[in-house]
């Protein structure tokens, strides 16, 4: 299954992922990039599970720390 970037940065992702995974419209999701260029969406499940917790769930991906912040949200 593939699909394609638009102009404006976004990724589609096909229909019937989305149905399976029960996945919605505002659904948040932690990108992750390893060191041989592959990018994860990994969808986060429940309200307030610290990204140290979602992260710990990945196995063998090695990450790069980045300072700058991808988006500011209010707490």
């Amino acid at each position: 299954m593939t699909t394609t970037l638009s102009a404006k940065g976004q990724v589609v992702i096909p229909r019937d992922i989305r149905v399976k995974w029960g996945l919605k419209q505002g659904h948040d999701f932690v990108v992750l990039c390893s060191s041989t260029g592959e990018i994860l969406l990994r969808p986060v499940k429940q309200p307030g599970k610290s990204w140290l917790k979602a992260l710990r769930g990945l196995r063998g991906l090695e990450l790069k720390r980045m300072d700058e912040p991808v988006r500011s949200i209010d707490l």
